[in-house]
């Protein structure tokens, strides 16, 4: 999965527990049709982490889904160059 298919598939919390799970998991991942190859979690305050290493090491990236507790609505804030892209959902 993709950074960009990452982003698209987190849409709050649940499903952000459904993503870990099946990363702590490859067989659930494998029956929800999901590549996890290269993402990573952690837990952080108020929500989860993910991170993206290609096989190659040359692609990285972070999308983040948390809580938002002001407010509605998803938030996107890329990094500048060399950093991570991030993207922030409630």
């Amino acid at each position: 999965m993709t950074p960009e298919e990452m982003r698209r598939l987190l849409n709050g919390l649940a499903t952000a527990a459904y993503v870990v799970d099946a990363i702590d998991s490859p067989h659930l991942a494998h029956c929800r049709g999901w590549d996890l190859t290269g993402w990573s979690y952690r837990l952080v305050p108020w929500g989860v982490r993910f991170s993206y290493r290609s096989h190659d090491g040359r692609a990285n990236a972070e999308v983040l889904s948390v809580l938002m507790l002001e407010g509605r609505g998803a938030r996107a804030c890329r990094g500048q160059e060399g950093q991570a892209d991030r993207t922030f959902l409630n």
